[in-house]
C-alpha cells in the first residue's frame, strides 16, 4: 500500500480522481439547481398570462406543470449524485449523507440566486403590481 492509498483511506475518499469527480457532479447541481427554480418562476408567469384571460386560480400552472419538474430534477440530481459518492466513498453511509447534504446545499444556493435574481419572488406576483 502506497502513502497516497493510506492518506485517502484515511479520509474516507477511494480515490482522488473520484472525489474531484462527486464534487464537480455538486459543483454543476448549483446551476440545475438555479435552473430548476427559475423553471418554476417561470411557470408560474406563464400561469399568470393564462389567468388574466380565464379568471382561474393564480399559480395553478406552477403546480402543475413546474412542481413536478422540480421533484424530476431533485430527484435525478440525487441519483447522480448517489452514483458519484457511491464510487467516491467507502463507506455507503457517507457516500448517501454526502449526496443528501450536496443535494440540499447546492438546490439552497440555487434558489438564493433566484430569488436575488427576482427580488426575492419564488413565483411571479399576482396580480402585478401596479406602476404608472
Amino acid at each position: 500500500m502506497t502513502a497516497t492509498e493510506h492518506t485517502e483511506r484515511g479520509t474516507g475518499w477511494t480515490a482522488t480522481g473520484w472525489a474531484v469527480l462527486f464534487w464537480l457532479t455538486a459543483g454543476s447541481g448549483v446551476v440545475a439547481g438555479f435552473l430548476t427554480w427559475l423553471f418554476l418562476y417561470l411557470a408560474s408567469d406563464v400561469d399568470n398570462c393564462s389567468t388574466a384571460d380565464d379568471f382561474s386560480d393564480p399559480h395553478e400552472g406552477a403546480v402543475t406543470l413546474g412542481l413536478p419538474v422540480a421533484v424530476g430534477a431533485h430527484l435525478l440530481g440525487l441519483l447522480l449524485l448517489l452514483m458519484a459518492a457511491r464510487v467516491a466513498r467507502h463507506d455507503r453511509r457517507s457516500a448517501v449523507r454526502f449526496a443528501l447534504v450536496a443535494l440540499v446545499a447546492t438546490s439552497l444556493v440555487g434558489l438564493a440566486g433566484l430569488l436575488a435574481l427576482t427580488g426575492g419572488d419564488l413565483l411571479v406576483p399576482y396580480p402585478q403590481p401596479f406602476l404608472p
